[in-house]
């Protein structure tokens, strides 16, 4: 996983990003985004956008996705329909306030305010 480490010290700062990007893949820009979000993002600027990389070897029931606690995710992966819906809920076991999956022509919501 690439981008939780910038994200761990935004929330250690105090600072919550709009929202956080999952993206489940092996993409360059995936990857290149999770690790240098934080080089053009200001981490006191509230709309800022975090970005988490997943990589193939990542298992997503042992992922540490404490930095996500009641943040909106939005999901999008390319790997496999049943590995974006272990990661959707791995974020919602993390008390993501909101997950948006949007992958394999499928969009879920989970919204915890609504539940």
């Amino acid at each position: 996983m690439n981008g939780d480490k910038a994200l761990k010290e935004m929330r250690r700062l105090h600072r919550i990003p709009r929202c956080v990007w999952v993206m489940d893949s092996d993409d360059f820009y995936a990857k290149e985004t999770a690790l240098t979000w934080c080089d053009h993002r200001n981490l006191f600027d509230r709309e800022s956008h975090a970005h988490i990389q997943i990589e193939a070897h990542d298992m997503p029931e042992a992922l540490d996705l404490r930095c996500v606690v009641g943040l909106e995710c939005h999901l999008s992966g390319d790997r496999s329909a049943s590995r974006n819906r272990r990661l959707y809920q791995a974020l919602i076991d993390a008390n993501a306030a909101k997950v948006v999956m949007v992958a394999d022509g499928e969009v879920l919501i989970h919204d915890k305010a609504t539940q």
